[in-house]
């Protein structure tokens, strides 16, 4: 049986998948700040089964646009102790969407975080689509409002998850979300940046979503399980210090600790 399974449901195509798969595909910088890779980049990688593009972002070079630039900062939090990825939220965004924990291997959904400090991945999402088995008040102003590509995170009640796009409002999004016996579940982008891919047991790639092949900050990424002699692919090694983002590791009364971007301790 295949690791991971397509599934159309509700308008939307799902690649479903165990949350212990889950991972990021990033090209950390330093800093806070990421060089932006692209969906046929990260497929480029035979152990990456599923990608879906991730949480927003901002540019970091003033002046380009989405598609041109070349330095962008994550906007929410993300965590992927495999491939040392560690990014905390905004200030003053820390609070808002749900939280995807992979604890053990298994999904911890929460709305208003903070990823666990146990997990091996986590990811905010923002804004949640679905929450505890409803669907919240989304907006349906501006872009909101209009029909474009949209992308999530859905979690079911038997513990899997699922990479989900399709095209509707957001409010729409989020109610065929629902529709597909989802618990859980939150936006990562959309527009422009939509994009979903799977590989075949054959090796080959499908895909789904925007057709420009715009480069994103964070990828979410089903992955192989590899030896432990054998560590996952990542797209540029990560700073060899574990020092991504201003994040400084320490060790205190043996408990592994960072300071963030704003001087703040996270515990891991």
């Amino acid at each position: 049986m295949s690791e991971v399974r397509l599934v159309e449901s509700s308008g939307l195509k799902l690649v479903i998948f165990e949350p212990s798969l889950l991972g990021l595909a990033a090209s950390p910088k330093g800093n806070g700040q990421y060089t932006p890779v692209r969906l046929s980049e990260v497929m480029a990688d035979p152990l990456t089964l599923a990608a879906l593009d991730g949480p927003m972002f901002h540019n970091c070079d003033a002046g380009a646009s989405y598609a041109s630039s070349d330095c962008v900062n994550p906007r929410f939090a993300e965590l992927d102790k495999g491939v040392a990825i560690l990014e905390p939220s905004d200030r003053g965004e820390a609070a808002i969407g749900v939280y995807l924990s992979v604890v053990d291997g298994r999904a911890e959904w929460s709305v208003s975080g903070p990823i666990n400090t146990q997990a091996s991945v986590g990811v905010q999402m923002y804004p949640s689509l679905v929450i505890d088995g409803r669907v919240p008040s989304l907006s349906v102003t501006g872009s909101n409002g209009q029909r474009e590509g949209r992308a999530g995170v859905l979690g079911f009640a038997n513990g899997e998850i699922a990479f989900a796009v399709g095209t509707d409002t957001l409010a729409g999004f989020g109610q065929r979300c629902r529709q597909t016996g989802a618990v859980w579940g939150g936006y990562t982008d959309g527009g422009g940046s939509t994009a979903l891919a799977m590989r075949n047991e054959d090796g080959t790639v499908r895909k789904w979503g925007a057709s420009e092949n715009r480069p994103v900050a964070v990828f979410l990424v089903a992955r192989k399980p590899v030896a432990p002699s054998l560590p996952a692919t990542v797209i540029s090694a990560a700073p060899t210090a574990l020092v991504v983002g201003l994040m400084t590791a320490l060790v205190v009364g043996g408990v592994f600790y960072v300071k963030d971007r704003y001087g703040d301790r996270l515990g891991l």
